[in-house]
Order: structure tokens, then sequence, then C-alpha cells
């Protein structure tokens, strides 16, 4: 049970927290270096300006026609050139006269406020930041719960020096690094906004800026999303990331990843359904199979599917190099088996003329007569 006499002790906590961060603010916004700093003149147009008029004053004295109307050319577009630089300096030196901090009583109260009008509000030291949280976001039937919005102090000169961060994500189908269409991470896409939150910010106007924040997070817009709301609730093909209905998606039997119609392969053998880098192709038939169903050859190693190996595991090259061998085996066994032919010589004491038996003669034909037993 709270000790209302410990209310007004509460509130003298909370006011000087709100004065600390309120001075602190201030600080940073007076270290704030000034835009036009960083903005150079458009002093390299008005030196290629004067350099054609001096051309332009040479070709007149020499009477050149056609190199005039070029140089006068040169002139037209180099002045429209000066003349939008010069303008869009002259934006910024105003925008810079009229970024003037608000007063630091100004600054105490949008802090009040802020407790106003969200449902929580913190201020923090050391880290010096302030968070509030929103109401939960609604866009398009989907409910994407409560965001946090963290404004670092710290990083006041930073592009992005605030965060946006899901209280309860409830992410995209798609990618679950988008719990909203316009917030990618902790960032949140401004869109049109940027402009007036940034001018928000180099003024100290905290109710504003964090009001704009809520409005973009409350706002959709279709060209500007991340991830639209019609595939919020889709499942991102593996292989393509096209969005695709939880119920129409197939998935990779060997990866499980999940694949749109278009990306949804199959295995020539088994028939299921795999992702591009789930299967290979044969490299007898180049067809495509799952690595389920497909054999190394015996012989050479290739990968190929089992109708492209023949029973002894072989691929088609390696079977024919083998019925070549064979082939070439069986003529030279057939060559050392045949008979003699008829009245070839015949030399049993080896290669070359063979010794005779005492006695014997010859029949003139190479064979032997006459031998004695």
């Amino acid at each position: 049970m709270n000790d209302p006499c410990r209310d007004p002790f509460r509130a003298r906590i909370r006011t000087r927290a709100r004065f600390r961060i309120a001075a602190l603010l201030q600080d940073r916004l007076a270290s704030q270096p000034c835009e036009l700093l960083g903005t150079s003149l458009p002093t390299t147009d008005w030196l290629r300006l004067l350099q054609l008029r001096r051309q332009l004053a040479h070709a007149d004295a020499r009477g050149w026609d056609a190199p005039r109307r070029q140089i006068l050319r040169r002139i037209h577009v180099t002045l429209d050139d000066l003349q939008q630089r010069l303008q869009s300096y002259q934006s910024r030196a105003v925008a810079e006269r009229t970024l003037r901090p608000v007063p630091l009583a100004d600054v105490v109260r949008d802090l009040e406020a802020l407790e106003e009008e969200f449902p929580s509000v913190e201020l923090t030291f050391r880290p010096d930041r302030i968070t509030v949280e929103t109401e939960p976001v609604e866009l398009g039937g989907h409910d994407l719960g409560p965001f946090r919005i963290v404004l670092d102090l710290a990083d006041l000169q930073e592009a992005y020096p605030y965060q946006v961060i899901a209280v309860d994500p409830r992410p995209s189908g798609i990618n679950p690094d988008v719990p909203h269409p316009h917030v990618s991470g902790v960032r949140l896409c401004e869109g049109e906004g940027r402009q007036a939150l940034r001018h928000a910010l180099r003024t100290g106007r905290l109710l504003d800026f964090f009001v704009l924040v809520r409005q973009v997070l409350n706002t959709y817009n279709d060209a500007s999303a991340y991830v639209r709301l019609d595939e919020w609730e889709g499942i991102a093909c593996h292989d393509c990331g096209v969005s695709v209905e939880s119920d129409m998606a197939y998935g990779c039997t060997a990866c499980g990843g999940n694949l749109c119609g278009d990306c949804a392969l199959s295995c020539r053998t088994c028939d299921e359904s795999f992702c591009g880098g789930c299967l290979t192709d044969c490299q007898e038939c180049d067809e495509s199979f799952c690595r389920s169903c497909v054999r190394s050859c015996a012989d050479c190693d290739r990968r190929c599917c089992r109708e492209c190996l023949d029973e002894e595991e072989r691929c088609d090259e390696c079977r024919k190099l083998a019925a070549t061998e064979d082939d070439e085996s069986e003529v030279e066994v057939e060559a050392e088996t045949a008979p003699p032919e008829a009245g070839a010589a015949i030399y049993p004491g080896g290669v070359g003329q063979a010794p005779v038996a005492a006695g014997c003669g010859t029949d003139g034909g190479g064979g032997l007569r006459d031998c004695p037993l």
C-alpha cells in the first residue's frame, strides 16, 4: 500500500530529475556545430564564371562567332548552377537562424507534458536518456504491441540519436528483425517526417519529437515499408525471398527451408521437393537429383544418377572404356592360342635354328625325316 506522505517527496525527486535532464539537453544543444560550417560556398562556380567571362571577351575581340556562342551556353549553365547553390545556402542560413534552443523552462514543461501524453516516461542518468513507451500500435488489423522510444542525449549530433524498441515483439513472418513495417531492428524509417524530427531535436522541443515519432509509428506507407502489411503473416522463400502464404509454402526435404512454388524443385528419382542448394546435377545426363539419389562411379568417382550407372556402378564412359579393354584382351589371347600355319618351321630348341640330332635329315619343308630311334 502506497504511503500518501511520500508522494510530495517523490514529486520533488521527479522535478529535480526534469531540471537536470533539461540542463543536460541545453548543454548538448549549445555545443552543436553550426550546419553552415560544413557547407561550402559555391566558389568553384564563381571562379568558373570569371574564367568564362575572360574567354568571352577574348572571342569578342577577335570576332569569333562560333566560339562566342559556345562560351555563352557555358555561362548560362554555370549561372544556373551558381544560383541553385546560393539559394540552398540561403535556405540553410535561414534555418540556422531559426534554430534557437527553447528556454530551460520550456524543456521542463515538455518533460512534464510527456508524462501526460505517454503511459510511461523514464529519465535516467549515466547514460543520460529519456525513454517513453507508447500505447499498443495497430496497423491494418495487425496488433504490433507497444514501442519504447529511447533518446540518448549524448548522441544528439548523430544521424539517429534515438532507438525504437518493440516492448512485446510481434515481428513479420518474413523478417524477424522487422517488428513494425517502418522499423528495422531498432531504427525507424522516418520518411517525410525526417525534417520535422531533426528540427525538433535541434531546438530541444522534446514533446514535439516524441509525439512525431509516435505519429510515424501509427502511420503506414506501403511504398517505404520494410515489409508490407499484406505480406506480414507470410513466410519468406529460402531461395528468392518472396513472401508466400504458410499453407502455400513448400519445405525442402534436406534442409527444411521454406520455398515458394517457383523455387521448389523435384528430384527426378524420389520426386521429393528440394531447394536449389540441396540438389546436384548428374554429371552424365545433367538432370537434377537430390544427394541421396546420386552415386559415385566405381572407377572415376563422377557423381551420377542411378539410371546412368550400370550394374557394376560404372558410368557410361567408364563402361565403354572397360569394354574396349576387354576386346583388346580377347584379341591378344586369341593370338597366343592360335595353331601354327601349315609348312611353318618348328624349332623345338628355341628361337632361331634348332639343333638336329645326328643321323636326321630334313625334308626340305622344315620337318625331320630318317631320324634314327
